[in-house]
């Protein structure tokens, strides 16, 4: 998972850049939406890149790109979406 942390270091970056009144608050609510998909085992839609998933994170402007291998899923990338908006606390 180590892209993944990497992207989830760099969304807490941007958050602290922007003046978020709450980015570790911010950036726990990304990282529990993916655990929340991990939990109902959410299949997700079809990846950009062959034999990838998405995961469309829910209130927040990122998507987790995964790979369900059996009953475990692996977390490629946090990425964000193409639009990028000011977070609301």
């Amino acid at each position: 998972m180590g892209l993944a942390k990497r992207d989830l270091s760099k969304a807490a970056r941007f958050i602290v850049s922007i003046g978020h009144p709450d980015p570790i608050g911010y950036v726990t609510e990304i990282r529990d939406a993916i655990a929340k998909n991990y939990t109902i085992k959410n299949p997700g839609v079809n990846g950009r890149k062959k034999g990838t998933k998405e995961w469309v994170l829910r209130g927040k402007p990122y998507i987790g790109v995964i790979k369900w291998v059996g009953n475990d899923c692996k977390v490629y990338r946090i990425l964000p979406t193409a639009i990028i908006k000011t977070p609301k606390p």
